[in-house]
């Protein structure tokens, strides 16, 4: 068997619009699913090549935040626009390409129905579209270096807001009325104070904060961050902003999925993930969880680092 022998590292970048922030505000200035060009976009498109010293390439990785959520309701099963602009991407290089996703919490592809949902014919056109970004991507791509790899590990801690008492989680069941007739977002409120009653029957205990282990990879001057939960596009760029290393890629639902993260001040907005945020799990995360986490993510960054 023959020992492995290292590999080469270039990175290409390229600015890509297949994204669009989808928290979409209506005439009545309530947050729906859609697209909203004003809203924030982290528009870069990372591509990761990886190549042996004699050349020959070995794989490609591409980094972009954005729900693969084009096929909509369709029945067919699929890698939705991903899977496309991932093709593309082999069929261009002749090597295996891999996707990892970016902040996606409020980005969703931009489909050309104005929508950020839709069918299997529309995940074809974006995933093309990406696919034509990726290769440009790859286009760009520098020097190519054998890197340092590293891995670090430390722990997260994050404070939960108080436990509903008993009484206020009956008293919201209540107020929300029968759960047949409910939105989905209220479903997913009723759905948590039932989990809450489970808890107090159960005589669970109160817990106060959540930890995690958080696990970094870095190559040179790339640092991988996984993030267990669905984060806004902010938080993603607040961490690129604060970390030490020249490219910090964030991933959404790495090392678990805890739901939506969205920054402080999309919460009086409403919407989706807001719901999802406030309502998903028995215990709750702060209101400035967002950028509590940023924070701890940079500290643990610079110390082991």
């Amino acid at each position: 068997m023959m020992p492995p022998s290292p590999s080469e590292m270039a990175i290409g970048e390229v600015e890509s619009e297949i994204g669009i922030n989808r928290r979409e505000i209506t005439a009545d200035s309530k947050v729906i699913l859609g697209q909203n060009p004003d809203g924030i976009l982290d528009k870069r498109m990372r591509v990761l090549s990886f190549r042996k010293p004699t050349g020959e390439l070995i794989v490609t990785l591409i980094h972009y935040g954005c729900h693969p959520t084009a096929a909509g309701p369709a029945p067919e099963i699929s890698r939705d626009w991903p899977g496309f602009m991932t093709d593309s991407l082999e069929e261009f290089s002749g090597a295996p390409a891999v996707f990892f996703n970016g902040a996606e919490g409020d980005i969703g592809p931009r489909l050309s129905n104005g929508k950020t949902i839709g069918d299997m014919e529309q995940t074809k056109e974006i995933g093309l579209i990406a696919g034509q970004d990726a290769i440009q991507a790859f286009k760009n791509i520098g020097t190519y270096s054998i890197p340092q790899f590293d891995v670090k590990s430390g722990e997260i801690s994050l404070p939960y807001k108080p436990l509903l008492t008993i009484e206020e989680t009956k008293a919201l069941i209540a107020s929300l009325g029968n759960p047949d007739e409910l939105i989905e977002t209220d479903i997913i409120l009723y759905s948590r104070c039932k989990k809450i009653l489970e808890h107090y029957e159960k005589d669970l205990p109160m817990e106060k904060e959540w930890h995690f282990n958080q696990t970094y990879l870095s190559l040179d001057s790339i640092v991988f961050v996984p993030y267990p939960m669905e984060m806004f596009c902010k938080v993603s760029l607040d961490q690129q902003e604060a970390s030490p290393f020249t490219h910090t890629l964030c991933l959404s639902n790495a090392n678990g999925s805890l739901g939506y993260l969205p920054t402080e001040d999309q919460l009086p907005y409403g919407g989706y993930e807001i719901e999802s945020f406030s309502s998903f799990n028995v215990f709750i995360l702060q209101d400035n969880a967002a950028r509590q986490i940023v924070d701890e993510n940079n500290k643990l960054l610079r110390k082991l680092f």
